[in-house]
């Protein structure tokens, strides 16, 4: 058995996985896929901005304690998980309007089923937060993309990705 990673802010007590953006959570995968893309934007700094950013935006994460953390260690995260937010879908529906994120997304869900059919869930589950990404997938699937993703539900090829909402 090995340990599963996440993406930590200490500071602002917010994690998520990167199974959110298809991307493996094992050691070997750490830095790989697109969530050090989203971990990059995040992190840029503004250093001549003194105006608060807005939440998920470039630099949002910026200057604040970051850590990525596997499931069995012993720290100030694993200790308090139940304290932190996991930001995982918030994340992706911040990121869907830009241009890159959308190209690696897209390069993801044309190649892999079953992310596609979790994609489809994420719609499906947070409904209320979920158009901007509803209709990145009706321009790229066609108005029948949500077909698709219920024949992978219903055959149970899936799982789905982790998320509080």
């Amino acid at each position: 058995m090995s340990q599963y990673y996440k993406v930590v802010n200490l500071d602002k007590k917010q994690f998520f996985s990167p199974e959110i953006f298809n991307d493996g959570v094992k050691l070997g995968a750490v830095m790989n896929g697109i969530h050090p893309y989203v971990i990059g934007r995040l992190l840029l700094a503004n250093l001549d901005s003194g105006k608060p950013i807005e939440k998920f935006r470039i630099g949002y994460w910026s200057g604040d304690k970051i850590a990525i953390v596997g499931d069995e260690s012993r720290n100030e995260f694993t200790s308090q998980l139940q304290e932190f937010e996991n930001v995982g879908a918030e994340l992706f529906f911040s990121f869907i309007n830009d241009e890159n994120f959308q190209e690696l997304i897209l390069n993801q869900l044309k190649t892999d089923n079953q992310y596609y059919a979790r994609i489809g869930f994420l719609v499906h589950q947070c409904a209320d937060q979920a158009e901007i990404l509803k209709r990145f997938l009706i321009r790229n699937f066609g108005k029948d993309w949500e077909k698709k993703a219920k024949e992978v539900w219903q055959n149970k090829k899936t799982t789905f990705i982790e998320l509080s909402v």
